[in-house]
């Protein structure tokens, strides 16, 4: 990764709109102050809502601890043969806005024909909100799906 100068960050910054300074400092990301010299835009990280830890597992970085482990979890299954495959942050399209389902398992269906697929849908949450209640029933009632929450 090259070094940039401030003055050359600002630039580029400001000569593409569309890119966006990501902090890459792991204390950054648990509240600590940066150094002077760090050349890091932000003087501190503004702790998340409800206070949730990022948390990486395997490489991919988790909105929270307990996403983290449910991803393990689900990567056990995969080597137990349960499920065959598992995504993250599955975007599905709302009203007025877009509803990312944290995880959604696929596992090849028994008993039925080829291309059959069980697929199940979770969202891992610390703390129930009415704003996420509302969405999740929003969505459960849109695609006719059912929502685990775990």
């Amino acid at each position: 990764m090259p070094t940039l100068s401030e003055d050359e960050l600002q630039r580029m910054l400001r000569d593409n709109p569309l890119l966006h300074v990501q902090q890459s400092l792991q204390g950054l990301r648990k509240g600590m102050k940066a150094k002077k010299d760090s050349r890091i835009l932000a003087d501190t990280v503004k702790p998340t809502k409800y206070k949730a830890e990022r948390t990486e597992y395997n490489g991919v970085f988790y909105h929270s601890a307990k996403e983290a482990k449910f991803a393990q979890e689900l990567d056990l299954l995969k080597k137990a043969g349960e499920v065959d495959f598992w995504l993250r942050q599955v975007p599905f399209q709302l009203t007025e806005t877009t509803y990312r389902m944290d995880f959604v398992t696929f596992a090849v269906a028994q008993g039925y024909e080829l291309g059959a697929w069980d697929v199940h849908f979770y969202e891992v949450k610390g703390f129930r909100h009415p704003v996420g209640e509302l969405k999740r029933k929003q969505c459960q009632s849109l695609y006719g799906i059912s929502i685990e929450v775990v």
